[in-house]
């Protein structure tokens, strides 16, 4: 579990108001009174407030906030003393200082000699964004050679390396994790932001199965998504979330990147433009994000987003923590069953509930042939982590002990190329 996490962060906020509620001085104020708390009420459910309910964050409206199930509150209850939160929150006041003073990117007048470490060839032009907002090239890395290595171009127009979290985030994250694409480094000049991060050469997980004529492997499934949990739970330490988890930001490479012919494939995550702090040290509380509406055409990553994301910008809010939770088993059934577990589309109807969005989610994991193939261990870890309410969603900190995730395999089944594994057995002396 990390040394922050987001039910930690949950218990500090309800620990200091409890310990300010039971002083004298504070006796007659309200947890929930300060005047810097934002008017949005908070959002766990699906729905459309009714006219005739007037809700606020201290009461929300039952037809959009469920706390969580009295079933549920003891199953993931953790222990803990006020003084362990108190010193967590501490930590992570620090943590989020750190970033919001880190300096994204090294001005190239003063650092040039650090630009030099690479030489961008504009000749191999890898991608080049509709609005031209991003290009990225092929870049000769002289102080990492061999690593296959990129530069995205940023009109600086667009991205201020002194304001721009994303920046912030990229460098803040550099190449500490090994499932997180990795970040060289960043600099600027007037017009541009050059980002040189490692080239992931296997395409994307979204490329990966519209090639495949299957969904993934239980094997493999399981591998990459202990690799996407260890970095969602990186990202906890960090007091980051990623907000916008979805197979096309889920990348491939060898896990030998210096043998580009290996059989062994691991995951990195990557797309942070939408990733935010999710911890306000100001109000020792969760950083909560406005809604969005629902606009068409539906993007398909936004298949990938709880339905509680999605409502009025202007009046609600929600929990990016739970709605990081909700992606992660999106992607998850996305790698079994190469479909997502709940439209967007759905969210459309005027008549729907959150009550039926419950059931026909319940039904995708459960009547779902594939799934049902692969035993009731891997539907629990579903269900739990794909629940319409988000207070119901299993803590991401609960996620690496699940059975599902603790199954072993034989390593040679993991092996894409069974041929290869057999090549390096068939030299092994004899017991016989």
């Amino acid at each position: 579990m990390p040394y922050f996490s987001h039910a930690l962060a949950r218990s500090v906020k309800k620990a200091l108001s409890e310990s300010e509620s039971s002083s004298p001085e504070n006796s007659s104020k309200s947890p929930s009174s300060s005047s810097s708390t934002p008017a949005r009420v908070t959002r766990s459910l699906p729905g459309v407030i009714s006219s005739s309910s007037s809700p606020t964050n201290e009461s929300p409206s039952a037809e959009i906030y469920r706390g969580m199930a009295p079933s549920l509150v003891k199953q993931y209850r953790v222990k803990t003393t006020v003084r362990k939160l108190l010193f967590a929150q501490s930590l992570m006041a620090a943590q989020t200082e750190a970033i919001a003073q880190t300096n994204a990117s090294y001005d190239m007048a003063t650092y040039g000699g650090g630009f030099a470490d690479y030489t961008i060839d504009k000749g191999d032009l890898k991608y080049s964004s509709n609005s031209g907002e991003m290009k990225l090239y092929g870049v000769k890395n002289h102080r990492r050679p061999g690593v296959s290595t990129v530069v995205r171009q940023y009109r600086r127009a667009q991205y201020d390396p002194a304001t721009s979290p994303y920046l912030k985030i990229l460098r803040y994250l550099a190449y500490k994790h090994a499932h997180i694409v990795h970040t060289f480094e960043l600099f600027d000049d007037p017009e541009t932001v050059y980002a040189f991060q490692e080239w992931v050469t296997g395409g994307s997980l979204a490329d990966f199965l519209a090639q495949s004529p299957e969904p993934l492997a239980e094997e493999k499934a399981v591998g990459w998504s202990r690799q996407l949990e260890r970095a969602l739970d990186y990202l906890g330490d960090m007091a980051i979330a990623h907000r916008d988890l979805a197979p096309k930001h889920l990348l491939l490479m060898p896990a030998n990147q210096w043998d580009p012919a290996s059989s062994e494939v691991t995951l990195k995550l990557s797309g942070f433009k939408k990733a935010v702090i999710y911890w306000n040290s100001a109000l020792a509380d969760i950083n909560y994000l406005p809604c969005e509406e629902v606009k068409q055409p539906v993007s398909e990553t936004l298949n990938f987003q709880p339905p509680e994301v999605f409502g009025n910008p202007a009046t609600e809010q929600y929990d990016p923590i739970l709605a990081d939770t909700w992606s992660f088993g999106a992607v998850v059934y996305y790698m079994l069953t190469k479909a997502v577990p709940f439209s967007l589309q759905t969210l459309l109807s005027p008549t729907i509930s959150s009550d039926d969005i419950e059931e026909a989610i319940k039904e995708s994991i459960e009547q779902q042939p594939r799934l049902k193939e692969l035993g009731a261990s891997c539907r629990s870890f579903l269900r739990a982590l794909l629940r319409t309410n988000a207070n119901d969603r299993m803590p991401l900190d609960f996620v690496a002990s699940q059975p599902w995730l603790q199954q072993q395999f034989n390593k040679v089944r993991c092996f894409e190329n069974l041929e290869k594994a057999f090549d390096l057995i068939k030299d092994l002396p004899s017991n016989s």
